[in-house]
């Protein structure tokens, strides 16, 4: 098929996303979005793809399990990448299981602490390979629900994991890709540790007087395996101080993005319907 976009031996003329061409015109003030506001966009997010990831299916010539994807542009970043850490948040998500009622969002807190959404409830849930429903009690706030904790998403079963998800999320800066910038990358599950490791660091760096934006950071996919199963999450490595330009830019992105909001879908942090107990 022969378009506007194609050659005529077949190639295309398009050039990918990271490249920018001299012949793009300088910024105008028309964009051709200002009818948009902030509500209308979802705040882009970086995925660890797994074997089950939709995305694996949706762009199969891209998309590699182990690899970082980027959902605003659908582009892959590879199994490492290196960024500037604008803004650091911890939430807690409470889902209904996707076998049941399709799932769906039951609780939200956006700061760990009390609850945005759900609070006071009761739910009843049925899990997977349990005939009978058990009760998930948000309680007046997220600590005093108990549901973070181990045991609690099968109150007879003292082994279950959180009922609640909990998720440390990172906006961030890609000072290689600043046309991917910002976007949020979150940790959750068995990524965890990895993440209150990460955020050890942080916290070292703080008491230097300096913010987080000040560093740069590489990610980089780490195996895991348990159960027979074997999975990535994502890791962290401090590299240094940030160049002048990339401190500059991300301290105004943290300030310019400060109430950012991030939507989240059951089949990123849920698993899928036939699997509710993925671990990553």
């Amino acid at each position: 098929m022969n378009t506007a976009l194609t050659k005529s031996n077949g190639d295309t003329e398009v050039v990918p996303f990271g490249t920018t061409p001299d012949y793009l015109p300088a910024t105008s003030k028309n964009t051709g979005i200002e009818g948009l506001t902030k509500d209308d966009y979802k705040t882009p997010r970086i995925l660890l793809l797994q074997g089950l990831s939709p995305q694996l299916t949706n762009f199969p010539e891209t998309a590699r399990s182990g690899h970082f994807w980027h959902t605003g542009l659908n582009v892959s970043l590879g199994d490492e990448f290196t960024f500037v850490p604008c803004i650091v948040n911890k939430r807690v998500i409470l889902w209904r299981p996707r076998n049941d009622n399709n799932g769906g969002i039951l609780a939200f807190s956006r700061d760990g602490i009390k609850w945005d959404t759900g609070a006071g409830q009761e739910f009843k849930v049925k899990l997977k390979d349990k005939k009978d429903p058990v009760t998930w009690a948000t309680g007046k706030d997220v600590n005093s629900s108990g549901l973070t904790m181990f045991g609690t998403a099968d109150p007879d079963n003292s082994e279950s994991g959180p009922a609640a998800t909990t998720v440390y999320e990172y906006l961030i800066y890609l000072p290689e890709h600043p046309e991917l910038s910002p976007c949020v990358m979150g940790v959750s599950k068995t990524g965890l540790p990895n993440g209150k490791g990460f955020n050890t660091s942080l916290m070292t760096i703080v008491r230097t007087g300096k913010p987080v934006h000040c560093v740069a950071v590489r990610a980089f996919s780490e195996e895991k395996s348990g159960d027979g199963n074997k999975w990535t999450v994502p890791n962290f490595k401090l590299l240094g101080w940030a160049p002048k330009s990339a401190i500059e830019t991300a301290a105004k992105m943290a300030e310019q993005y400060a109430d950012y909001k991030v939507e989240y879908t059951d089949e990123e942090s849920n698993g899928t319907k036939d699997d509710d107990a993925i671990p990553f």
